[in-house]
């Protein structure tokens, strides 16, 4: 049977308008309106037209994704530097990982969810931090690979496109499944910081219901949300008492450059970090904040961390092509594929994509 909801996420992945469909297929808009109402449903013809412009496999059309996302269930950070445009594109590409996840989970067994509700620690991010670290038992040690971490606790990583440069990530739950989408276009340092923001979101600010709807905390504005998010990364990344113990006092910026190769984070985040501890002053703290622009950091990070990469996607990526790429159930172009997994694969030559070699490990397992 045509599905127009995966008829509508092919078209919003291109960045196509209705009207723009219309002309490409060579319908009418009314005519298109009542296909996506269904209120009508295209011949093969027609289907095997909107396939070849839209550049999705015919039989993504047919058995495409049952489960999309609402505005309800996802936490988005401020887009108002985006186009309608991109913000669509964005929230789709969440459903193409809803949809790629209902493939995986049939053919892998993955890491079972192990993620709480911490939206009861007194709204506190700094406390509720502090309770996820001890939960885990990772205690106040730095986090070497925050990707390995996560995906280990169940949560699903996916990437989003490199060029919407205004979207840092964001993050939902679908079937009580949590799911983390991120910019890899951003510095490895920034990207950690992005994923433990999103990691805040689902603990502090998000619960998946058995309906699969994620339930906001309407308590909070967006502001006060956005804050709660950035105060929760940084104490994630940067535990209060292994900050104090390791670097108890700030020489000057060049200290700092130094130091933040400890916690993988970037200068910045470290120096707001360091005040917000009492570490180093008022006038210290805009001091530096002045020197790192006046250097160039905020663009450029000085001494960048190794960009961290998926174990998860590449034991995947090696297994698919050990199978020739066989990807039964799951219909997808190979430029969606490429985004969604950019930042944890390569390209050779021939622009065919190519898992990353590592010698880490991480239990997955063929279900069949």
């Amino acid at each position: 049977m045509f599905s127009t909801k995966s008829l509508e996420i092919a078209r919003e992945r291109r960045g196509l308008t209705k009207k723009q469909l219309a002309e490409s297929v060579n319908i009418s808009a009314e005519h298109l309106t009542r296909i996506i109402k269904e209120k009508h449903c295209p011949e093969s013809e027609l289907i095997s037209t909107f396939s070849k412009v839209l550049g999705y496999p015919l039989e993504f059309f047919v058995s495409g994704p049952e489960d999309v996302l609402s505005e309800e269930n996802v936490s988005f950070r401020d887009l108002s530097s985006s186009t309608a445009r991109d913000r669509k594109r964005t929230k789709r590409a969440g459903d193409l990982a809803i949809y790629i996840n209902s493939w995986m989970i049939n053919i892998f067994s993955l890491p079972p969810v192990n993620l709480p509700d911490l939206r009861d620690e007194n709204q506190n991010p700094e406390v509720a931090a502090s309770s996820l670290r001890s939960l885990w038992g990772i205690g106040n040690r730095p986090i070497p690979n925050l990707i390995k971490l996560l995906e280990n606790k169940g949560i699903r990583l996916m990437s989003l496109d490199e060029d919407n440069v205004a979207v840092d990530g964001f993050s939902f739950y679908v079937r009580n499944q949590p799911y983390i989408m991120i910019n890899n276009s951003k510095s490895a340092e920034r990207s950690r910081f992005n994923l433990a923001h999103e990691l805040a979101h689902l603990v502090l600010h998000l619960h998946g219901g058995d309906s699969g709807t994620g339930e906001k905390d309407c308590t909070c504005n967006t502001k006060k949300v956005e804050a709660e998010a950035d105060q929760f990364a940084s104490a994630f990344l940067m535990p209060r008492d292994d900050i104090l113990d390791n670097l108890p006092i700030v020489r000057n910026i060049d200290h700092l450059i130094e130091a933040k190769k400890r916690w993988r984070v970037s200068v910045a985040a470290l120096a707001r970090r360091c005040y917000q501890l009492g570490i180093v002053s008022d006038w210290k703290y805009r001091a530096l904040c002045k020197e790192i622009s006046v250097r160039g950091y905020r663009r450029n990070e000085p001494n960048p961390t190794d960009r961290e990469t998926s174990i998860i996607w590449n034991k995947i990526m090696m297994f698919l092509f050990k199978e020739k790429n066989k990807t039964d159930g799951l219909h997808l172009p190979v430029d969606e594929w490429d985004t969604l997994v950019q930042g944890l694969l390569k390209k050779d030559i021939n622009n065919s994509l190519h898992p990353i070699t590592s010698d880490k490990k991480l239990s997955l397992q063929l279900v069949r």
